[in-house]
C-alpha cells in the first residue's frame, strides 16, 4: 500500500517525469491528515483538475478520506471535457503499469475492486441521452472517476437520474450518495446543486446499519465564496514564484471595449476577429451568449476569411460531432500546443468554453457578460504566458462587445450592463493602451463589494430540501402526475426545465408502423454521443414546425418555456426503453426524455443544431455506440439479403468502407465465425438485411432496451434456476461481508437472494423461457435465463400469448407472494429479517416501490417449489397489486429504519449481484 511521501514519484509517472506544483503535494498531504477542505480555491489554470490524481491516490492508501467513486461535475456542455480526458489517461496508465509507484497504486486498486481480473480504475464520461447507459452503476467497489454534469449527477442523487431507467433511479440514488467524492468545480456556476447536496449530506442518510461513508463535496473555484465554517484550501507564495505558475500569473492580456448596436452586435464580433486576424495573431476565439448568434459569427467568417480555418463549438451539438472536432483541433490550440499552423485557426463558441476546455489562444473577442463569466473566458487567453520570439512575454489581446439596445440581458440580467459600466470607466483616458486582466493586475484589482455584486451574475438559490420531499422522491416505481420539479435543486427558482436529447435515424421511414420505429431504434438504442441537447421549447416548436420565439443559451438549467400541448406534430419517438411509444404530440415531451426521429427531418449538421437546415442529418448510431456495445453491429437501412447475387458479407464490406474504426469492425463483424442477421420484411414481402451483428460470446450481456421484459435481458447459454440462485445467494454473501453490514442484514440478503427468483417456477414462465405452449413445458430442470434472445418486443409479445404467461406479470411478485405463503404455512425458515427478506425480493428489478404494478391473472395456475426438502405451493392469483396487499407498508417500515438511501443501497447489494451473476452466466 502506498504512503503519502510517495505522492510526488506517482505524480511524476503519471505526467512522464513532472514534478507536482507545491500545492498539489501540499494538498495531498493535507488531505490525507485532515481530510479534504470544503472549497479549493485555485487561479484559473493553476491545473485544478489534478484533484483526480490525488484523490486515486488517497484510495489506493485506503485513506479515511477516500471514495471509492470519484464523481468530477462542472456546470457546463463542455466542448473538451479535460477531466475526462485527464481521467482516461489516469486509468490507461495504471490499468498497464505492472511495476513502480504506479503498478503499487494499481494494484492497491484492484484489492479494492475484488473479483477475478479487476480493472484498476475505471473512467467514465456521462453525458444525457443515453438510455441505460449505467455502466458507471454496476458494481460497488469498482474505483471509478466519472466526468459529468450538474445535471446528471444531480438528478441520479435525487432518485430522478435523466435518462435512465426509472428501475434504476433507487441504484444511481445509493452509488451516489454512499462512498462517493465529489469534485464541484466552478462552484460559483453551481450554487444550488452546492447547497443541495450539503443538505443531503448533513441528513442521516443511512438510518442504520449501513457502515459506507457518505457522500462528501469539495468545491472547486477561483471566485469562490465562503463562510467561517469552511475550510478553505487557497495557493500560497511559494505557488506564486514557482517559475511555470508564475508566468501564467503574470500573462499579460490587454482588454478594449466597444459599444455594438443591437441588430449589428454579430458583424461587429466578426469584424473584430477578422482585424485580429490581419495584424498576425493566429489561434484566436470568439465567444458569445447565444447559440444563434454563434451560428451567425461563423458563418460571417467563413465567407470573409476563406484563407482561415474557422470552427463552431456550442453544447447543442452531439458529442460524437463535438468530439471529432475536438480531436481534430486539440492539438492545434490546446494549451502548451507547439504545432504549427498552416493557416489561422478562428474558434467561434457558446458559454461552453468557459469551464473545463483547457483551450489556449493568443487573441479574443468576447461578447460583454457577467463580470465572474469574463474572467473564466480570460482565462483561455494567453494560458501559459507565452513568449514571442525575442523571449519577452507575448501580449494577449481582447475585445469586449457590448450588444446594445438591451436593458437587461436575457441571460445575464442587469449584471452584463453593470460589468460593462465598470469596464469603461477603467479604461486608460491618456493612450491607446487597454485594461491589464493578467490574473495578478484581477487579484490586484479593487472593485468595492456593493459594487462588484452588481457586476455578478445572480446567484440561485436552491428551496430547502425537506425531508417530505424525500419521501416523495423514493416513489420510483409509481408513475406520479405531480411530481417534483428536479431542476429547481440543481439550479435555483428562475430555472426552466431540463433539456430533451434529440437523436437521428435514417432507419425511421415515414411508411413505417410505429412499431417498426420502436422495433428498429431497439436493434442498436441510443446512447450519449448521438444525442443533441435541446430545450423542451425548442424542441416542441422544432417538431411543431414553428420558428422559435426564445433565446437559445448554453448554459445548463437556463429556463426556456413555451409549452405546445395540444396541437400534432410531425411524428417522433418517446424513447424509454420498455416503455417506448411514437407521438405526434409534443406536450408529451418531459424533462430528461430522449426522442428519436427520422434523419431526413433535418436540423443538425457537423457543428450542431441548425433549425433551419433541411439536409438529412447523418446517422451516427453505429460509430457512437461501437465503442460501447458488447458486440459488433452494423444497421445496413432495409437492404435486401442477396442484392444481385451479392452474400452478407459481400454487402459488409462495402458498408464499411468509410467507417471511422473499419479495421477493427471488420476483424469484430467480418471476420466473425457466425454472423447473425436480423431480418425485417418489406411491404412487398421481400426478405431484407436490417442488421448485422457479430454473434456474441457466451453469456453476454444484452443491450435491447426495446419493449422486452426480463426474460430477454440476458442471453448466452441456458442458466438452471437452482443454480441461479445459489450462485446469487453466494455473490450477495461475499459483498455485505466486505461492506462490513451486520450478521443479520448478511443473512437476510443471503436469504434474498437464494429466493428472489422462485416466482420463475410459474410453469407459464417456464414455457416462456422454453418457447413452447404451457402444455408442453418440461417441469424438470428449471431454467432462470434462456439461451435464446427475443428479436424484438413483438417477438416476445407472441412467445408470452403462446405459454398463457399474464401481460405485465412480475415474476419477482409472485416470488414475494410464494415465500410469504411459505411461511406463513411454516412450511419453510427463513435466516435474516423476515420483513428486509421480503422487500429486497420484491424490489430486485426495481418495481414495488411502494406498489407492485396491476396485472390481472385470468386463469391462473398453481406452482410447486421445492426446497431444503420442502415444497412451497401456492396459485398465481396472488393480488398483491391491491391496496392493503403489505408491499407498500413494508416498503414504508423499511424507509423510516434504513433512511431513504440506506434502503436503496441494500437493495443494490442484491440488484447488482444478482446482474453481475447473470453477465457471468452463472
Amino acid at each position: 500500500m502506498p504512503s503519502i511521501e510517495q505522492f510526488p514519484d506517482y505524480y511524476a509517472a503519471l505526467h512522464n517525469g513532472s514534478e507536482p506544483f507545491p500545492w498539489q503535494s501540499r494538498l495531498a498531504a493535507e488531505a490525507a491528515e485532515r481530510g479534504w477542505p470544503r472549497i479549493i480555491d485555485l487561479p484559473t489554470g493553476f491545473g485544478k483538475t489534478s484533484v483526480i490524481e490525488i484523490a486515486v491516490f488517497l484510495l489506493a492508501m485506503e485513506n479515511a478520506a477516500a471514495r471509492r467513486r470519484i464523481f468530477f461535475v462542472v456546470d457546463r456542455r463542455v466542448v473538451v471535457d479535460e477531466a475526462s480526458l485527464r481521467a482516461e489517461d489516469i486509468a490507461q496508465k495504471l490499468g498497464s503499469a505492472t511495476d513502480g509507484i504506479l503498478g503499487e497504486v494499481a494494484n492497491a486498486l484492484r484489492r479494492l475492486a475484488g473479483g477475478t481480473n479487476p480493472t484498476p480504475l475505471r473512467a467514465v464520461t456521462l453525458r444525457g441521452g443515453a438510455y441505460r447507459d449505467p455502466s458507471w452503476a454496476r458494481d460497488l467497489f469498482q474505483p471509478m472517476v466519472c466526468c459529468s454534469t450538474v445535471d446528471q449527477i444531480g438528478s441520479a442523487l435525487l432518485f430522478r437520474g435523466y435518462s435512465a431507467s426509472r428501475r434504476s433511479w433507487p441504484i444511481q440514488a445509493a452509488m451516489t450518495a454512499y462512498d462517493s467524492l465529489i469534485f464541484l468545480d466552478e462552484a460559483h456556476l453551481s450554487q444550488p446543486f452546492e447547497q443541495t447536496t450539503e443538505t443531503l449530506a448533513q441528513y442521516h442518510l443511512s438510518g442504520e446499519a449501513i457502515s459506507a461513508p457518505k457522500v462528501q463535496l469539495v468545491s472547486l473555484s477561483a471566485t469562490a465564496r465562503s463562510t467561517e465554517s469552511q475550510t478553505v484550501f487557497s495557493a500560497d507564495e511559494q505557488d506564486f514564484s514557482h517559475h511555470l505558475l508564475a508566468k501564467r500569473y503574470t500573462a499579460p492580456k490587454e482588454v478594449f471595449i466597444e459599444k455594438g448596436k443591437r441588430d449589428k452586435f454579430e458583424e461587429s464580433a466578426a469584424e473584430r476577429a477578422a482585424e485580429l486576424k490581419e495584424a498576425g495573431h493566429k489561434r484566436i476565439a470568439v465567444i458569445v451568449n447565444r447559440v444563434d448568434s454563434s451560428r451567425q459569427v461563423f458563418q460571417s467568417l467563413r465567407e470573409r476569411l476563406p484563407d482561415a480555418d474557422v470552427v463552431l463549438f456550442t453544447g447543442r451539438s452531439r458529442p460524437y460531432d463535438r468530439d471529432r472536432l475536438a480531436d481534430q483541433y486539440r492539438r492545434l490550440i490546446r494549451s502548451g500546443s507547439d504545432a504549427t499552423l498552416e493557416k489561422p485557426v478562428i474558434v467561434v463558441a457558446t458559454q461552453c468554453l468557459e469551464a473545463g476546455a483547457d483551450f489556449d489562444f493568443e487573441a479574443m473577442v468576447t461578447e460583454c457578460a457577467s463580470w465572474d463569466a469574463l474572467r473564466q473566458r480570460w482565462g483561455r487567453l494567453n494560458r501559459l504566458g507565452r513568449e514571442d520570439e525575442a523571449g519577452e512575454p507575448a501580449q494577449a489581446k481582447c475585445w469586449v462587445i457590448c450588444r446594445g439596445g438591451e436593458k437587461t440581458d436575457p441571460i445575464y440580467g442587469d449584471s452584463l450592463n453593470s460589468t460593462f459600466a465598470w469596464l469603461e470607466e477603467q479604461m486608460p483616458k491618456e493612450s491607446k493602451a487597454g485594461l491589464s486582466v493578467s490574473l495578478e493586475a484581477l487579484a490586484g484589482m479593487a472593485i468595492e463589494p456593493a459594487r462588484k455584486e452588481t457586476m455578478l451574475q445572480p446567484r440561485a438559490e436552491a428551496p430547502v430540501l425537506l425531508p417530505a420531499y424525500l419521501d416523495h422522491l423514493v416513489h420510483t416505481s409509481a408513475r406520479l402526475e405531480s411530481d417534483l420539479h428536479i431542476p429547481l435543486f440543481l439550479h435555483g427558482p428562475s430555472s426552466g426545465l431540463a433539456d430533451v436529447q434529440v437523436v437521428w435515424r435514417a432507419d425511421l421511414q415515414e411508411g413505417d408502423t410505429d412499431e417498426d420505429w420502436i422495433d428498429n431504434i431497439a436493434i442498436n438504442p441510443p446512447v450519449s454521443a448521438e444525442a443533441l441537447p435541446l430545450t423542451i421549447s425548442r424542441a416542441r416548436r422544432w417538431l411543431l414546425g414553428l420558428e422559435a420565439e426564445t433565446v437559445l443559451a448554453d448554459v445548463e438549467g437556463a429556463a426556456d418555456v413555451d409549452e405546445e400541448r395540444g396541437e400534432r406534430s410531425r411524428r417522433f419517438t418517446l424513447w424509454k426503453g420498455d416503455e417506448s411509444c411514437v407521438s405526434r404530440r409534443p406536450g408529451e415531451i418531459r424533462p430528461g426524455d430522449t426522442i428519436v426521429v427520422p434523419a431526413d427531418y433535418g436540423g443538425c449538421d457537423e457543428f450542431g443544431w441548425n433549425p433551419g437546415s433541411g439536409a438529412a442529418v447523418r446517422d451516427v448510431g453505429d460509430e457512437a455506440a461501437y465503442p460501447l456495445r458488447r458486440r459488433a453491429i452494423l444497421r445496413l437501412f432495409g437492404r435486401p439479403v442477396f442484392e444481385d447475387g451479392a452474400t452478407a458479407r459481400e454487402i459488409l464490406e462495402s458498408r464499411t468502407e468509410d467507417h471511422p474504426d473499419r479495421e477493427k469492425l471488420r476483424k469484430d463483424l467480418l471476420e466473425a465465425k457466425e454472423i447473425r442477421p436480423i431480418l425485417r420484411q418489406d411491404s412487398e414481402g421481400r426478405q431484407r438485411l436490417f442488421a448485422v451483428a457479430e454473434k456474441r460470446r457466451k453469456s453476454e450481456r444484452i443491450e435491447w432496451s426495446g419493449n422486452i421484459p426480463d426474460a430477454a435481458v440476458f442471453r448466452g447459454a441456458s442458466v438452471g434456476l437452482e443454480a441461479h440462485l445459489t450462485a446469487v445467494a453466494e455473490q450477495a454473501g461475499e459483498w455485505s461481508k466486505r461492506l462490513r453490514l451486520p450478521s443479520a442484514l448478511q443473512e437476510a440478503l443471503v436469504s434474498a437472494a437464494r429466493h428472489h427468483d422462485i416466482g420463475k417456477a410459474d410453469p407459464r414462465f417456464q414455457a416462456l423461457l422454453q418457447r413452447v405452449p404451457r402444455w408442453a413445458v418440461k417441469q424438470e430442470g428449471m431454467l432462470a435465463k434462456s439461451e435464446r434472445d427475443f428479436p424484438n418486443g413483438r417477438a416476445y409479445d407472441l412467445a408470452r400469448r403462446q405459454a398463457g404467461y399474464p401481460k405485465g406479470e412480475r415474476h419477482e411478485v409472485f416470488s414475494t407472494f410464494l415465500l410469504e405463503t411459505a411461511v406463513k404455512a411454516q412450511r419453510v425458515d427463513v435466516p435474516g429479517e423476515f420483513d428486509l427478506v421480503l422487500h429486497l425480493i420484491a424490489t430486485h428489478h426495481g418495481y414495488c416501490r411502494p406498489f407492485a404494478p396491476e396485472t390481472m391473472d385470468e386463469f391462473p395456475d398453481e406452482v410447486a417449489w421445492r426446497t431444503n426438502g420442502s415444497e412451497i405451493k401456492a396459485s398465481t392469483n396472488h393480488r398483491m397489486w391491491r391496496w392493503g396487499s403489505g408491499i407498500g407498508d413494508r416498503f414504508w417500515r423499511m424507509n423510516a429504519r434504513f433512511g431513504w438511501y440506506g434502503l436503496a443501497y441494500l437493495e443494490a447489494v442484491l440488484r447488482l449481484s444478482d446482474q453481475k451473476v447473470s453477465e457471468e452466466g452463472r
